[in-house]
C-alpha cells in the first residue's frame, strides 16, 4: 500500500491538473469570445470601407442590364479588378452577388477557378435578400464556414 505522503502528494497533483485544465477552458472560451467579436467588428468596418470605395470609384447607381450587374457606367459582373482591388485594401474574400449568385469574386472553388456563379449561403437569403438588412456573421463560402458580412446593395 502507497503511503500516505504519496496518496497527498497524488491527490495535490491530480487537483492542480484539473484545476489548470479548467483555467485553460475557460481562457480558451474568453479568447474565442473575443476573437469572434473581433471579427464581428472587423467584418462591419470593411463593409463600410469597401462601399464607400466602390461609391466614390464607381459613382451613379446599381443597376441590371441584359442579366449583368452594372455601378454607374461600370460593368461588375466578371470584373476582377473590383473584387481583387478591394481584397487587397481589405484582406478579405470579396464577392459582389446579383440576387443570390455571385457575378463578380475573389472566392475560389475546388477547381481553383473563381467562383462565379455559385450561390449565396441559406442563412444569408433571408437577412439580407429578402428583409434588406446587413448581415454579419457566419456562413457557408463554397463549402468553408466563414466570419462574413454581407450588405444589399439598393
Amino acid at each position: 500500500m502507497r503511503s500516505l505522503k504519496n496518496q497527498i502528494l497524488i491527490l495535490m497533483l491530480g487537483s492542480l491538473v484539473l484545476l489548470a485544465a479548467t483555467f485553460l477552458g475557460v481562457l480558451g472560451t474568453y479568447m474565442k469570445n473575443d476573437v469572434v467579436a473581433g471579427a464581428i467588428i472587423k467584418a462591419r468596418s470593411d463593409l463600410a470601407t469597401c462601399g464607400e470605395i466602390i461609391d466614390k470609384s464607381y459613382p451613379g447607381a446599381w443597376f441590371v442590364k441584359e442579366g449583368n450587374l452594372y455601378k454607374g457606367s461600370t460593368k461588375i459582373s466578371l470584373n476582377n479588378e473590383v473584387v481583387d482591388n478591394l481584397s487587397r485594401l481589405t484582406g478579405d474574400t470579396v464577392t459582389v452577388f446579383l440576387g443570390e449568385k455571385r457575378v463578380a469574386t475573389t472566392v475560389r472553388g475546388s477547381n481553383g477557378e473563381r467562383a462565379i456563379g455559385t450561390s449565396v449561403s441559406a442563412n444569408v437569403v433571408q437577412t439580407v435578400l429578402k428583409d434588406g438588412q446587413t448581415y454579419v456573421g457566419e456562413a457557408d463560402v463554397v463549402g468553408e464556414w466563414y466570419h462574413t458580412g454581407y450588405v444589399p446593395l439598393r
